[in-house]
Order: C-alpha cells, then sequence, then structure tokens
C-alpha cells in the first residue's frame, strides 16, 4: 500500500495504527506500576477528559479534541467516580 497516496494517513498525528499505540499504552502503563480497569486507552482519555471538566474546559472543546461528533460519546468519558466526583463538586464552594 502507498500511504504516501492516503490522504486519511497523511492527516494522523502518528505514523502507526491503533494497535501499535495500545501496545505503546500498555507497555508506559506497566513501566509506570498502573495497573486495573484504567490501565488502557480509555482509561487515559478519561483521565484528560476529567482534568478538562475540572480545569473548567467548556464540553464543546473536550467532545472536539477527544474527537467525538457528539456530546453524548463525550459523556461516556465525564462518568466520574467517587473520588473525580468531589474535586468536581469542590468547585461549589471554591
Amino acid at each position: 500500500m502507498n500511504y504516501t497516496n492516503d490522504k486519511k494517513f497523511e492527516a494522523r498525528i502518528w505514523q502507526f495504527s491503533r494497535r501499535t499505540a495500545n501496545r505503546y499504552v500498555k507497555k508506559v502503563m506497566i513501566t509506570s506500576k498502573i495497573y486495573g480497569p484504567m490501565a488502557c486507552p480509555k482509561g487515559l482519555r478519561h483521565s484528560f477528559a476529567i482534568n478538562c471538566l475540572v480545569k473548567k474546559i467548556p464540553l464543546t472543546l473536550i467532545k472536539k479534541w477527544l474527537g467525538h461528533s457528539s456530546l453524548t460519546t463525550t459523556a461516556i468519558y465525564l462518568n466520574v467516580s467517587n473520588d473525580e466526583e468531589k474535586i468536581i463538586a469542590q468547585r461549589i464552594w471554591s
């Protein structure tokens, strides 16, 4: 396959496949001693989205940065856990 003529390939940030990216993420997680269900690409996306939310980044911008066409999809990554919920709730009194 001639990737130089493939517009979709040229638009990529990195020149490797999703599977290769998953292997890289797994290796970094193991090296960082991060284990469990969040030690995956989706976990990184979730952490990124939650940190954006905590920093008061507009939802529409988070949606754009995650590459979603719908806020409904972005909402999946914004489902918070107990600790994350506490951090966000503290904003009410700050």
